[in-house]
């Protein structure tokens, strides 16, 4: 083998290291403005053995879909927007939560993601458990970020899905999980 060649694979090799070693941005889980997601309490999956995709405990106090209201949240630019109803267009005001976007996604001050999604990420109380599967009863999304938030209102696990956004929330220690998106 030629040394042109050798170097061209061992350059191949770092490279894809490097890539898998970096993590992504924050940016392509975080989801984009204008989009708007229906949550509604979790519910025990069909063949649920009691943990979620990535190993962690379940949340224990799901509810069957039709027990609990939707709740939306709209996605703007700089902020975040959560009512409850039978549908988006009628639905009642619960909070609106200022974002910014810069260094990782902050919701009311609090850090939901680090600005590098890898596991093992951390800033500011949010870490990234693990970067996998993740399912809910919208469907199986490939690759989502599990986050730990150690603090706050928004303090348990969040996950966001790459290309999607938020797909499971806890919002004042209760789930959420996206059933519906546009």
């Amino acid at each position: 083998m030629g040394i042109g060649v050798t170097l061209l694979l061992l350059f191949a090799a770092c490279s894809t290291d490097t890539a898998g070693t970096a993590g992504a941005s924050f940016r392509l889980f975080a989801g984009e403005p204008g989009r708007l997601y229906e949550l509604r309490a979790p519910a025990a999956h069909d063949a649920d053995t009691g943990s979620s995709d990535t190993g962690t405990a379940a949340p224990t106090d799901t509810a069957p879909a039709e027990a609990t209201p939707s709740r939306w949240l709209r996605l703007a630019i700089d902020a975040w927007t959560l009512t409850e109803g039978p549908d988006a267009d009628d639905s009642l005001a619960i909070a609106t939560w200022p974002l910014t976007a810069e260094d990782g996604l902050v919701v009311d001050g609090t850090r939901l993601l680090p600005t590098n999604i890898l596991a093992g990420a951390a800033a500011d109380g949010a870490t990234v458990r693990a970067v996998a599967p993740w399912e809910t009863r919208y469907g199986t999304f490939p690759e989502a970020a599990e986050v730990e938030v150690a603090e706050g209102a928004w303090a348990g696990t969040q996950v966001f899905a790459k290309g999607v956004g938020p797909v499971y929330l806890t919002i004042a220690g209760v789930p959420w999980e996206m059933v519906w998106y546009e």
